[in-house]
């Protein structure tokens, strides 16, 4: 069974309506998740001073546990900045097609060297997953989460980790903690990066900013990314 999310807040109504846009083409359905705030992780006892970063976090757990609830075997995780590439549907459906036997992720956006120039993007005709499992790798792959194919295997290692406030290095970025599993944890053998890179993030207004502490108001995004679109 597949599914497909895409991560909103229920105050960025401006961002689903871009976002539906971009995947107006799209035969598969795409269910809204109401992204989680740093009031909510509160009010809820799960953190006494969240970040906008926690908040951002714990909505990609929330996701995982939807699919560990409807037995997904493998879902299709977007944030509502997220700018597909010509043909992203019909890539996924490859990269679904093509998964190793041993891959529980495959990130789709990621902003590494390898993928992320528009001619080779454009030339590339297929594509396959490669696996990140070298710190070389994952630091110059894990700088997106705006487009990953989970399993449910990785759904099951992820909500095994330790809550959100309590990583060891101190940040609660989803981002860093992924590329951090993927280096110090068997989660190494098990992520994979699609090649060419099938989605950027869009010139947009953040709702989180470039620090764990800001909030709002920071722009970001490829504004190259634009004439890739569908």
């Amino acid at each position: 069974m597949f599914g497909a999310f895409v991560i909103n807040l229920d105050s960025r109504q401006d961002r689903l309506a871009e976002f539906r846009q971009r995947t107006r083409r799209f035969s598969f359905p795409i269910e809204r998740f109401a992204a989680l705030t740093p009031q909510q992780l509160v009010e809820q006892g799960h953190m006494a001073n969240p970040s906008a970063w926690s908040a951002c976090n714990a909505s990609h757990f929330a996701v995982y546990r939807l699919v560990l609830e409807r037995g997904l075997d493998w879902a299709l995780v977007l944030e509502d900045d997220v700018l597909p590439i010509v043909g992203f549907e019909r890539r996924v459906r490859w990269a679904l097609e093509g998964a190793p036997p041993e891959a529980w992720l495959i990130q789709l956006g990621y902003l590494g060297s390898a993928g992320s120039r528009v001619r080779r993007v454009l030339r590339s005709v297929g594509g396959h997953a490669r696996p990140s499992m070298n710190v070389q790798r994952c630091e110059q792959y894990w700088w997106g989460s705006q487009a990953n194919l989970i399993s449910k295997k990785f759904a099951e290692f992820m909500l095994a980790q330790p809550p959100h406030g309590e990583r060891r290095d101190g940040t609660d970025s989803h981002d860093r903690f992924m590329r951090a599993l993927s280096v110090e944890t068997e989660f190494q053998h098990h992520c994979f990066v699609h090649h060419p890179n099938l989605a950027g993030q869009s010139l947009s207004t953040s709702d989180i900013g470039n620090q764990p502490d800001a909030t709002d108001m920071k722009p970001h995004g490829l504004k190259e990314w634009r004439r890739l679109l569908p």
